[in-house]
């Protein structure tokens, strides 16, 4: 997935808004697609997406994907996993929704919101009285999520960093595929092996892994004719 046409998290929602063409779009895309076909015997409802560290463009990425499967007609839930930062509410600062001292002040259908015109619905954060790694672990989010599974053709969950915390290793337990971002030419080998070592630990089966944030200029300077060089530096000329 090639870097973000966009600076700052205000700018994601115009941009998909305005629905343009772009390199980011199509590689969402074959994200998208390679996520359906992952296991042939049925598609993935709840995906949680997590990468090692901060920055990775993880939260980004979670948030096209859901654009990228609504528009195909599916229906699907957004949901916050990061409940000490709530990052999700960097994008959605827009949104009318009230924080609770509980996650359980609020029903289900009281909790969601519907973005209009990016065609998903969004589980923003709560804050919590109680330690993160403990309500993640309670019966009551596992039963949240499992009412999501009944309502949703997919259910995305935006989740911590796994070195930092532990919440994403406990939600993938609930989890039907896992997502784990990559920062291209940033992220250090040891720090992919660490977080990916923390997954396996778990007993979490990784469904792939997103190379993000994939600059096509330094690609092409790094690759000459390489992959990544040719399809992000040539082929995206065509894109305006």
């Amino acid at each position: 997935v090639p870097m973000a046409p966009f600076k700052t998290s205000n700018k994601l929602l115009p941009f998909f808004e305005s629905k343009a063409n772009t390199p980011f779009t199509e590689a969402i895309q074959n994200l998208r697609t390679s996520l359906l076909l992952a296991d042939p015997k049925a598609e993935p409802c709840v995906i949680l997406m997590t990468s090692s560290v901060p920055g990775e463009e993880k939260t980004t990425t979670a948030i096209a994907l859901a654009h990228s499967l609504a528009s195909m007609g599916k229906s699907v839930l957004l949901m916050e996993g990061d409940l000490r930062k709530n990052t999700l509410g960097q994008y959605f600062d827009a949104v009318p929704v009230k924080s609770v001292e509980h996650a359980d002040s609020k029903t289900f259908a009281e909790s969601k919101v519907s973005i209009d015109g990016l065609g998903f619905d969004l589980m923003p954060g709560v804050r919590m009285v109680t330690n993160a790694a403990d309500f993640l672990s309670s019966q009551e989010i596992k039963g949240l999520i499992a009412e999501a599974r009944k309502e949703y053709d997919h259910v995305i969950i935006s989740a911590p960093p796994v070195l930092p915390v532990t919440d994403a290793r406990i939600i993938g337990q609930q989890a039907d595929a896992i997502l784990y971002a990559v920062a291209w030419d940033e992220t250090r080998t040891v720090i992919v092996d660490a977080g990916l070592g923390e997954i396996s630990n778990s007993g979490l089966e990784l469904t792939g892994l997103v190379l993000t944030k994939i600059d096509g200029k330094k690609a092409k300077s790094y690759g000459g004719a390489t992959r990544y060089g040719s399809y992000y530096g040539e082929y995206s000329k065509g894109y305006s």
